[in-house]
């Protein structure tokens, strides 16, 4: 079970139990006009909502928007491909031949270091702050395709149920870390707006069918907690590897499709909390595969950080939310009804 977890999320979704999703579908047409709260240039009408893309780099301003959103592939590859006609019928063959192949794995190699560097800033976000802090911790619950309630709910798969808690985690997390810092001038002035609605009261406007990236890696977390190396052997214990997750969401105006203007943009980082058995050892992939490769845990736990920030022409100052002192862990909506209904069904 968790090793069929961990080969989904390793794709950039999470996959049911039993079945394989190709992908996200996400038929659905939005109709919205795009904006800021700044200017009103841009307006999309009949704007379709796309899969995810697979990158840790968000729409955090109007020029990537519209190069990651507005401009298609095949533009993108019809570009690429007539740039590469023109240098071949262009630049001398010898000249080709001279400085092509440097260039090519020259190239390759800066691309590798970007990635890299690019993956251990993303990941260092949660990995340089306290991991065993509860106040920063979420807690959703683990997807059952046998239980009908998932129907009503309109929850397909597992892809949406996961999407579900997401949202409803990061709209009362972000509400939460306002109302306990609004004593704070420049949260008060920069960004408590972003969250004001038409009736001047506090709402976070995101859609869980309007994700534009999701991306997922594994980490490992030996560097953050340590290797035990002491001269009792037996004492050793390997460093875990965990699912590291990123997506990105818009930050609209208003739930009216009809009206509202992007605002700015979230991102969330979650990072997998490692289970741990009765005698406190935390336990890894491969021993849970063999221990209780039958056995399915009811929630899992992940460390949280929110980012926030404006949309605008240019990159601006964002807020990183990550413990709320008082909060403790925060359970998804889906998870507490569930317990909600195992606590009746006792009491009866």
């Amino acid at each position: 079970m968790i090793l069929i977890r961990r080969n989904c999320l390793q794709q950039g979704c999470l996959l049911s139990n039993k079945r394989s999703l190709a992908g996200i579908s996400l038929s659905h047409k939005r109709h919205f006009s795009y904006s800021s709260s700044s200017f009103s240039l841009f307006s999309f009408a009949n704007d379709k909502v796309q899969p995810p893309r697979k990158s840790y780099n968000p729409n955090s301003n109007v020029l990537q928007y519209i190069w990651n959103q507005r401009v298609s592939a095949n533009v993108k590859y019809f570009g690429a491909l007539a740039f590469s006609a023109y240098t071949l019928t262009h630049v001398h063959h010898d000249t080709l031949i001279t400085v092509g192949p440097p260039l090519l794995l020259g190239g390759y190699y800066l691309y590798r270091t970007y990635r890299k560097r690019l993956y251990a800033k993303e990941t260092s976000k949660i990995l340089d702050t306290s991991l065993d802090n509860d106040n920063g911790k979420v807690r959703f619950k683990v997807y059952d395709e046998t239980e009908l309630s998932n129907v009503v709910k309109g929850i397909e798969n597992q892809v949406d149920h996961f999407k579900r808690q997401v949202v409803d985690v990061v709209e009362r997390r972000i509400i939460d870390y306002i109302i306990r810092n609004r004593d704070d001038s420049t949260l008060t002035a920069e960004f408590s707006p972003l969250f004001m609605d038409e009736n001047d009261q506090f709402s976070v406007n995101i859609n869980e069918n309007e994700i534009e990236t999701w991306i997922t890696a594994s980490v490992n977390l030996g560097s953050k907690l340590g290797k035990q190396q002491v001269n009792d052997k037996s004492s050793y214990q390997e460093p875990e590897m965990v699912d590291f997750v990123k997506l990105t969401l818009p930050l609209y105006s208003s739930k009216d499709l009809s009206n509202r203007i992007r605002t700015g943009t979230i991102q969330v980082y979650l990072l997998e909390v490692p289970r741990s058995d009765e005698s406190g050892h935390r336990t890894n992939h491969e021993e849970e595969e063999n221990s209780q490769e039958d056995i399915m845990p009811e929630h899992i736990d992940y460390n949280i950080g929110i980012e926030v920030s404006r949309f605008g022409f240019l990159p601006s100052k964002s807020l990183f939310i990550r413990d709320i002192s008082g909060e403790g862990i925060t359970k998804s909506s889906l998870l507490q009804e569930d317990e909600e209904t195992k606590e009746d069904e006792i009491t009866i």
